[in-house]
């Protein structure tokens, strides 16, 4: 049997294969397949970041605008008070700023309430849309000074105009010497505590030195030598003697080996 081969009809059409468009392939970018992506994040990143700087810049002066010049009409005080009242602290404020225009950095009206006496710490906002909140931390005095001021926690000296009467010990010495004294009167008080002594005031004279006075009414005068020495003698002598004795008025330390006694009558003639 005589093959024959089949021939392709004149008008049959060509079958042609459908391929996607050039746009849609991605074997053209070859080896950079995966820099596409992180362009395109690069790119929308650039672009959030410059709407957010617009919206930021936006911001900051719409906050410029809403912090400038306004009206107080309240304002809320809060702490923990004891010497002061929130109505002292609110009068002398009112003065300053109610019906009156106050600047947007508040540092003034910190500057005022920290030139209160009685006032350690104060912090100030703004509440919207007409009002002040003021936390104020008083001042907690731990003794007097020189009979005029007093010596605060945290080591700094105020003078209130009206002094209350408060159980602290009485400290005084030359200007500047007021953190030296307090710390050995802390030192001193706690040696005397052994001893069953408290210790109500401590001074400081340039020239003369030391001298302690007990809530007893004893003087113990240290001078400015040697204090730990005279001290320990001193409590020998009131561990033997002294605390037995009536009537001391005085103990004088500034010796060398002993000590002198001066008593109540002597005193009174």
């Amino acid at each position: 049997m005589i093959a024959r081969s089949r021939k392709r009809r004149s008008g049959a059409k060509r079958i042609r294969k459908l391929q996607r468009p050039a746009w849609m392939q991605m074997d053209w970018l070859g080896e950079h397949k995966l820099t596409l992506p992180k362009l395109r994040i690069n790119l929308w990143g650039g672009v959030l970041c410059a709407i957010m700087g617009l919206f930021g810049s936006a911001a900051v002066i719409a906050s410029q605008h809403l912090l400038g010049d306004f009206q107080v009409s309240r304002i809320e005080v809060e702490g923990d008070l004891v010497h002061l009242r929130p109505g002292q602290v609110q009068t002398r404020l009112d003065e300053l700023l109610l019906n009156q225009k106050t600047r947007s950095d508040l540092a003034d009206i910190q500057a005022q309430l920290l030139s209160q006496p009685w006032i350690s710490e104060a912090r100030v906002r703004r509440t919207w849309p007409d009002g002040l909140q003021i936390e104020v931390i008083e001042q907690r005095p731990v003794a007097r000074w020189n009979n005029t001021q007093f010596l605060g926690m945290q080591g700094e000296l105020f003078q209130p105009i009206k002094q209350p009467l408060l159980a602290l010990p009485s400290l005084a010495g030359p200007a500047g010497s007021e953190h030296r004294v307090f710390s050995q009167y802390e030192r001193w008080k706690g040696q005397l505590a052994e001893l069953g002594l408290e210790l109500e005031q401590a001074q400081l004279d340039p020239a003369l030195g030391w001298r302690l006075t007990l809530a007893s009414g004893i003087e113990i005068e240290l001078g400015r030598l040697e204090l730990d020495q005279r001290l320990e003698r001193f409590a020998k002598a009131w561990r033997k003697r002294l605390v037995t004795t009536p009537d001391i008025a005085r103990v004088d330390l500034r010796y060398r080996h002993g000590l002198a006694l001066t008593f109540e009558s002597e005193n009174n003639g």
